[in-house]
């Protein structure tokens, strides 16, 4: 029988689901942020009025305010596919190649398979592809909050496992996972194999691992715990056993996954527009150290928007490692996943989207529902996390960057 806790936890994620979008919609009605938006340096020349006029993908009106900055190559990929002349293209050692590339193949090709059954609707082909990927990523955001209830309730009980949920669902960037975005698949799929791999369910754990990775190529951090717990399996059976053995092929099994893609042509071209158009880079250390030194830099610099976003960046980052440093016992399988996470967004080069980045490293919300126990930290949290979530609810429905 379903307990009380998680019908609460069902219901919240409904009203949750129906009460963000809606706000977003009405927040514009309301006001309309002044433009251009000085996030980054970048960013005031993409914000001016009319910068984004002959982006089709982002201009449906159709649920418009759940679309912006990434989405646009998403939607490319479900209604056209990756080599789509509307997008911008970018030129690597002579190679045409759409920008497209720079991102994961199943999250659109989920949204081109349930954009099928919703042409019942009779909506634009971008506006149907819009509808399905909000569901997906909304659906995404519940088998997330689920999971990390299943994770957090053997240690923190059941309102603590429910105020981990809660947390992630109102957590500042936690906006992502209702819009045309990976988040919500992701958090789904990364905290569905992490809980799994908590029940001794090693063969699912994988499964969802490998759909993970196809969807932020992150996800095959998801490898490690795997391994972890086929190596704990080892130690404690004292002898190679067909399960431990099988174990041992799962978690390589997450690495293949990952490498036939990366050495495929998709894969080589999601590195070279990576980047050649994104800057975004694997451990790259110098360049890494050189974007968070200017970053910390910007965080004084004149712009308002400049310093505000740079603070909510090194919060993420901060957030994170916290997380990681008091949860390590606890959740040894949680904390590597995250950890690693973090490292690869911290080592990625210039520093850009961290507090969005974090969304997926479950610790922090473990974290957060046990000093959640304190009912003062509980109502300053919650105050705090939904300030900021309607904030940025409201720049990214405006277009503005956000993370």
């Amino acid at each position: 029988m379903m307990s009380k806790s998680l019908r609460t936890l069902i219901f919240i994620w409904i009203g949750w689901v129906m009460i963000l979008p809606a706000f977003q919609t009405w927040a514009l009605m309301r006001f309309a942020p002044e433009r251009p938006d000085h996030a980054l340096g970048w960013t005031a020349k993409q914000t001016v009025p009319g910068a984004q006029s002959d982006r089709i993908y982002l201009n449906d009106p159709f649920m418009n305010q759940q679309v912006s900055w990434d989405s646009e190559y998403y939607l490319s990929i479900a209604t056209v596919g990756y080599q789509d002349p509307a997008v911008y293209g970018c030129t690597v050692n002579n190679w045409e190649l759409s920008q497209n590339n720079a991102f994961m193949p199943l999250y659109p090709y989920l949204i081109w398979l349930l954009s099928f059954p919703l042409k019942v609707f009779r909506l634009t082909p971008i506006a149907t592809a819009t509808l399905a990927g909000v569901i997906i990523s909304t659906l995404g955001a519940l088998g997330g909050a689920l999971a990390l209830y299943s994770l957090a309730r053997d240690k923190l009980g059941e309102q603590g496992a429910l105020r981990s949920a809660f947390y992630l669902l109102i957590f500042p960037t936690g906006m992502f996972l209702a819009q045309v975005y990976t988040e919500g698949l992701f958090v789904g799929l990364a905290f569905g194999s992490l809980a799994c791999l908590a029940r001794k369910k090693v063969l699912p754990a994988a499964i969802l691992a490998m759909l993970a990775t196809l969807t932020r190529a992150v996800g095959v951090a998801l490898a490690l715990p795997i391994a972890l717990f086929a190596i704990q399996s080892l130690i404690q059976n004292r002898r190679l056993t067909r399960r431990v053995l099988l174990n041992f092929f799962l978690a390589f099994a997450c690495i293949a996954v990952y490498g036939l893609w990366y050495y495929s042509e998709l894969g080589q071209a999601f590195k070279l527009v990576q980047e050649a158009c994104f800057n975004r880079y694997s451990f790259n250390l110098d360049k890494s150290i050189e974007g968070w030194r200017y970053a910390w830099r910007d965080m004084f610099r004149k712009y308002l928007q400049m310093r505000a976003y740079y603070k909510l960046e090194f919060g993420g980052l901060v957030i994170g490692m916290l997380a990681c440093l008091f949860m390590l016992r606890s959740y040894p399988y949680e904390t590597l996943f995250s950890l690693v996470v973090i490292l690869i967004s911290v080592t990625s080069g210039v520093p850009r989207g961290m507090h969005r980045y974090v969304l997926t490293a479950p610790v922090v919300f473990l974290f957060l529902g046990k000093l959640g126990k304190n009912e003062a930290f509980d109502r300053i949290w919650t105050i705090l996390s939904i300030l900021l979530l309607g904030v940025l609810s409201i720049l990214f429905a405006a277009d503005f960057w956000v993370g």
